[in-house]
């Protein structure tokens, strides 16, 4: 019995990696490409995120630049899109002002790719970090993609084994760090005499001892 494919699994999925300025183009579960791109340059930075080609244009200037050529632009968020470039030189670096440059032989394998396989059976996936290894299947990559987007998602998935339980002892503290005690100061008392009637006496003295206080420091 033959049984159809999945609806939720794209026949094509591109894989950019920013990190890497390089594309991964897997067709029905297999790697078939990878190739150098330039991304956005700083200031034109590249949106991250999984997408859907929106608008395939097999001959397109831009209109914001100059009317700097784009052929076979796939569009898949707003004005941004992947197209050949004149730059090739720059290809495997940041050079753009957003889009996702190839060279013009790479840029119509795959506007021809999408084309004949329909928009609706592709994704974009732009990450900032690696490409999936060659060996790994590009719809595990995008649901670990998923997984790192829902932390509860990756936390229930999480086995006895991934969770580490760590019991802290008092031996195990880390000792506190001495504290500096400074030597104190002798503090030499000049001797007070009483001298007139009892009022005076007490007046006087707690002038003095007020005056001990100033010259040493002292808070009461």
């Amino acid at each position: 019995m033959a049984f159809a494919p999945s609806a939720a699994r794209a026949d094509i999925v591109i894989t950019i990696s920013k990190a890497q300025q390089r594309v991964a183009v897997a067709v029905d579960g297999a790697e078939r490409y990878r190739w150098p791109v330039s991304t956005g340059r700083r200031g034109y930075d590249t949106p991250v995120g999984k997408f859907r080609p929106v608008r395939l244009e097999k001959s397109w200037y831009s209109r914001k630049y100059d009317w700097a050529p784009m052929p076979h632009s796939i569009f898949f968020y707003r004005g941004y899109a992947m197209h050949g470039t004149t730059e090739e030189r720059n290809l495997g670096r940041r050079a753009s002002h957003g889009c996702v440059r190839l060279s013009k032989e790479n840029a119509a394998t795959l506007f021809a790719i999408v084309r004949a396989r329909g928009s609706a059976n592709a994704r974009i996936v732009v990450v900032n970090g690696p490409l999936p290894k060659i060996q790994d299947s590009p719809d595990a990559h995008i649901a670990a993609l998923d997984q790192e987007a829902d932390p509860a998602a990756a936390l229930a998935k999480a086995t006895d084994d991934d969770i580490i339980q760590v019991t802290v002892t008092p031996d195990a503290l880390p000792l506190a760090r001495p504290a500096v005690v400074q030597k104190a100061r002798p503090i030499r008392v000049e001797k007070f005499t009483s001298v007139g009637s009892e009022a005076e006496v007490l007046r006087g003295r707690e002038a003095w001892l007020r005056s001990l206080d100033r010259k040493y420091g002292i808070v009461r």
